[in-house]
């Protein structure tokens, strides 16, 4: 076995655990008999840092965990594949677009949105809730999108060097930020201040 797939496997483990961590935090039930949690931000940097397929196994893995070791068997299977597909997908539009700003938001809306649409037809069907299973949209969308945020936030801080793979390189940059109004300008974009208020120089990140 190479350095490279053991450095993998001993990735994948550590973010399956790191997955199980985050969703086990805070869990607040749902009307369909699951939870709601924080753990899809670390589905998504499953994928993002280990790619499609250790990506996708150690989010998988560690979001089922937390189902067999937390008493909702039920949901067991459907949660290994759910969050598999989850990772994968958020994996393969970055790496289809490339690792900028905009490919990390559009994988990660594409990834809950799978995980929205598959816990409602995994409910619906497998757990034989018809359109019971509705009832449980609502919160998985919230799950989503404080899911997303979180892992945008992480990858924005986190600066990850792994052999192997290619993960978002943050570099920490200077900007101006306008005293009169909210908008923090890179340098990278090229653009002016924003109005001619005197600006002061803070430190930023830089995602592009």
């Amino acid at each position: 076995m190479s350095d490279k797939k053991i450095k993998s496997m001993v990735m994948a483990a550590v973010m399956a655990a790191l997955t199980y961590v985050a969703t086990t935090v805070i869990k607040i039930p749902a009307p369909t008999g699951g939870y709601v949690h924080i753990g899809d931000g670390l589905v998504l940097l499953c994928g993002w840092i280990l790619g499609p397929w250790w990506g996708g196994a150690a989010a998988g893995i560690g979001s089922m965990l937390v189902d067999l070791l937390g008493g909702y068997m039920s949901f067991v299977p459907g949660t290994l594949i759910i969050k598999f597909l989850d990772a994968m997908a958020a994996a393969l539009i970055v790496k289809a677009l490339g690792r900028k700003t905009y490919s990390y938001v559009v994988g990660g809306l594409a990834g809950e949105a799978i995980m929205v649409a598959g816990y409602f037809v995994y409910e619906a069907l497998a757990l034989q809730l018809g359109m019971g299973a509705a009832a449980g949209v609502l919160a998985n969308v919230g799950q989503g999108a404080v899911g997303l945020v979180i892992a945008l936030v992480l990858m924005a801080l986190l600066k990850l060097h792994i052999t192997g793979l290619r993960p978002l390189s943050v570099q920490a940059i200077s900007s101006w930020q306008c005293l009169t109004c909210p908008l923090i300008l890179c340098p990278c974009l090229r653009t002016e201040l924003c109005c001619a208020a005197p600006p002061v120089f803070i430190p930023s990140i830089c995602m592009l």
